[in-house]
């Protein structure tokens, strides 16, 4: 990643993934339970550094990104168009589409543990 070690000198920093990445990430629905999010990120594009509730994604493409929390650990992710992740919350990160392709995710945030 070239932009992300910058971004991550300053953890504190991390925002909503709406607020901090705008142009990447769009609200598709929102209302007291969830707030659905769609993740479109150009070939070799970054996000800006940004945390999440617990959520649920769907990968409407497939997926080659690396993913770069605060303390620069990087973790690959290689994953098929289809496929639905569950992840309790995460902590401030920035994604990298490594792909030559477009990645597009739609990312279900869960706001509180009561939702039925």
């Amino acid at each position: 990643m070239i932009a992300a070690p910058v971004l991550l000198e300053r953890p504190a920093a991390a925002q909503d993934a709406l607020a901090a990445a705008p142009r990447a990430y769009k609200v598709e629905l929102e209302n007291q339970w969830v707030r659905v999010l769609r993740l479109k990120l150009a070939p070799q594009e970054t996000t800006a550094v940004h945390v999440h509730p617990g959520i649920v994604a769907v990968l409407l493409t497939d997926v080659l990104a690396t993913v770069t929390t605060a303390d620069g650990t990087k973790q690959p992710i290689a994953r098929q168009a289809g496929d639905v992740l569950y992840q309790p919350g995460m902590p401030p990160h920035a994604e990298q589409n490594m792909s030559d392709q477009p990645l597009e995710v739609v990312v279900v945030e869960l706001k509180s543990a009561s939702a039925s």
